[in-house]
């Protein structure tokens, strides 16, 4: 049987491949369905950008678990030359930078992969500064070394606790402990670079690449989902993202944005400057990074692109919302099948559980073939 591994990715701090029961979906596209754990926050991604230190640890955790299902699945009934990658998320990220990697030359360890709602590209893929992100942990702990080697033998000198108790803030917008592109199994700095290296598996797996509609309601205030956001709180949204996430012409950036994100055909309200703000952080921080990462995927390979834009009808959401971060994993899963299983929502109309069924078709279907089509399962 084809086999899938899901990546959870709910940050690159917390989260558990533990949370997600994959036998509906096994059971119902006749795959094996593998969901598993990697190494998080400082344990997974402290780096000093040198051999002290060098990070990538949860990279070479995702190495360890295709290794070993390649050695053990057949025993399982599992295929091991049809095994496809789908994560959410960070997970997604994670993959995606895996692709880039020599970790991930080996051709026969995996076969396909879905990227879910995240991409390389994304501003909170990678570590915004490894060293930085270390230095501030060691001052946090009391580490008052300089260099690498010091900083580094006394931070493995503390409790794990600590550490994790002290670990510093990025920039909004940006991740501290996350991969970074050290040159140790990286052969550039840049992701764009490696995006236009044919001999990357990224460049030779197929892929589909998806987003929710509205990615980014996560990102609003219980309070601004339900009154909507003032003029004041818009601009302040706007100038956070222009300055933490682009390096010149800030003000020409922001200008550029601000008109573009305003609804002129009828009146600004805050339920207006809602939908633009909503509008630019699902565009910035997920849409617009996947896309230019499946743009630039659809020269090599095989390339599908989806967008997810239903919410469970259950969780009451306001009536505006159409697929927020998160809303496509229950009907990847089978939650409407059985009524519901942890952690999804437990109570689904029969549309979507003809949802679900479709969903898991595309999933399975890909996995077995390569290719997208709705054909029975």
């Amino acid at each position: 049987m084809p086999v899938m591994i899901f990546i959870h990715g709910e940050s690159y701090e917390i989260g558990t491949g533990n949370a997600y029961d994959g036998s509906v979906l096994a059971s119902y596209g006749r795959v094996i369905v593998i969901t598993v754990n990697y190494r998080l926050g400082v344990l997974g991604f402290l780096s000093t950008g040198d051999d002290f230190a060098p990070g990538n640890y949860a990279l070479f955790d995702l190495l360890a678990i295709l290794s070993w299902t390649k050695e053990n699945i057949v025993a399982f009934g599992g295929d091991k030359d049809r095994v496809t990658l789908f994560g959410h998320g960070h997970g997604a990220a994670l993959i995606n930078i895996f692709l880039f990697s020599s970790m991930a030359t080996d051709e026969t360890y995996f076969h396909r992969v879905v990227l879910q709602s995240g991409s390389a590209l994304s501003s909170w893929a990678l570590s915004v500064n490894p060293y930085m992100c270390a230095r501030r942990l060691a001052i946090n702990v009391n580490c008052t070394g300089h260099g690498s080697e010091q900083i580094i033998a006394c931070l493995r000198s503390k409790p794990i606790e600590e550490l994790i108790a002290n670990v510093p803030l990025a920039p909004k917008y940006y991740t501290c402990y996350g991969p970074s592109l050290y040159n140790q199994v990286f052969s550039s700095l840049s992701i764009r670079i490696l995006m236009n290296d044919k001999r990357t598996r990224f460049a030779k797996t197929p892929i589909i690449f998806g987003i929710t509609r509205d990615e980014a309601y996560s990102y609003l205030t219980e309070q601004e989902s339900q009154t909507g956001i003032n003029k004041y709180r818009k601009t302040q949204i706007f100038k956070t993202l222009v300055q933490n996430i682009f390096q010149n012409n800030k003000q020409k950036i922001y200008d550029v944005l601000d008109h573009e994100y305003s609804t002129w055909d009828v009146p600004q309200d805050d339920a207006t400057r809602r939908s633009n703000v909503i509008n630019l952080l699902s565009d910035a921080l997920y849409a617009t990074p996947l896309i230019e990462m499946a743009q630039g995927h659809s020269k090599y390979n095989d390339t599908y692109l989806y967008v997810f834009s239903h919410s469970t009808i259950s969780e009451n959401y306001p009536k505006w919302v159409h697929g927020a971060h998160s809303d496509e994993l229950p009907y990847i899963f089978g939650a409407p099948l059985v009524d519901g299983i942890s952690p999804f929502p437990l109570e689904y109309d029969i549309s979507e559980k003809i949802l679900s069924e479709n969903v898991m078709r595309f999933w399975t279907n890909f996995a077995k073939s390569g290719y997208v089509v709705v054909s029975s399962a």
